[in-house]
């Protein structure tokens, strides 16, 4: 997997959501990887969207360490009959493009 991910100065690890006023009566947030304001995304509307799209890079991460416990538990074609929970985490790995 590979994506950018910073280390801010008070201690957040990957991507950061930071609230921004960009837009006249539009309450919108960027999405940051690090202390210099470099931005993955600049305008994103909703505080939960812009939490989201941060935390994206941590929730593929926490789906594949899963996928690698798996090949390790069940060997390496337990995706051939996964059951509906592991479907629908196939289906949003996929869509990410990370499958």
């Amino acid at each position: 997997m590979s994506y950018t991910k910073g280390t801010f100065k008070d201690g957040t690890k990957g991507w950061k959501a930071v609230p921004y006023e960009k837009l006249v009566g539009f309450a919108t947030h960027e999405i940051h990887w690090s202390d210099d304001g470099e931005c993955i995304a600049e305008v994103v509307h909703g505080a939960n969207d812009a939490k989201l799209i941060a935390a994206a890079p941590d929730l593929a991460e926490a789906i594949q360490y899963y996928f690698d416990v798996l090949d390790e538990v069940r060997g390496e074609d337990w995706d051939k009959k996964p059951d509906h929970v592991l479907q629908k985490m196939l289906a949003a790995m996929t869509k990410a493009g990370q499958r």
